[in-house]
């Protein structure tokens, strides 16, 4: 009994937790946002089949932008300003391309279509808006490993978090102070 617990607790030291490969680049800058709120409202309709995968998919762009929200802007109190941001659309929809080439293997394209609104309000009223919408796209093998797939996805999701962060930087930087 003493060798069979010693030889479990040896090969348990062996073994480590598996990888999380879905990650997005971390991001360490935060801004300070002259509101006393910054809220985030999706608004997003999902679906739960093909060609729709953003509920397959680890983290969906909608959760990615929620959680970065959250991590990156700070509101600073003392003023009645509030920072929405609308999630009007998220989705990442999966198209299969046949190939036609025996050499070559049959692929899945992934596009990620988004619009997010970023509302600047004060007592009710809206001060400024900002649209922020734009594509993204990812083609990966189909018989890829699941993995690779995610990577694509996390890429897909980071390119609009950048996109994101630009526009908020450019059209509402007298908000922001790093």
């Amino acid at each position: 009994m003493k060798k069979l617990f010693w030889i479990v607790f040896l090969l348990s030291g062996c073994m480590t937790a598996p990888q999380k490969t879905f990650q997005v680049d971390p991001d360490t800058e935060v801004f300070q946002v002259q509101a006393n709120e910054v809220i985030v409202i999706p608004m997003t309709t999902h679906f739960d089949m093909l060609p729709h995968v953003e509920n397959k998919m680890p983290t969906s762009p909608e959760e990615a932008i929620s959680e970065w929200a959250k991590m990156h802007l700070k509101a600073t109190s003392g003023t009645p300003q509030k920072l929405v941001i609308v999630i009007e659309q998220a989705d990442v929809l999966k198209a299969d391309l046949p190939s036609g080439n025996l050499f070559k293997p049959d692929e899945e394209h992934y596009t990620l279509n988004y619009k997010i609104t970023l509302h600047l309000r004060q007592e009710g009223e809206i001060l400024k808006t900002v649209p922020v919408a734009g594509k993204g796209f990812v083609t990966v093998a189909k018989k890829a490993a699941l993995s690779t797939k995610e990577k694509g996805w996390a890429w897909l999701i980071q390119k609009m978090l950048t996109h994101l962060k630009i526009k908020m930087k450019s059209d509402l930087q007298n908000v922001f102070t790093e």
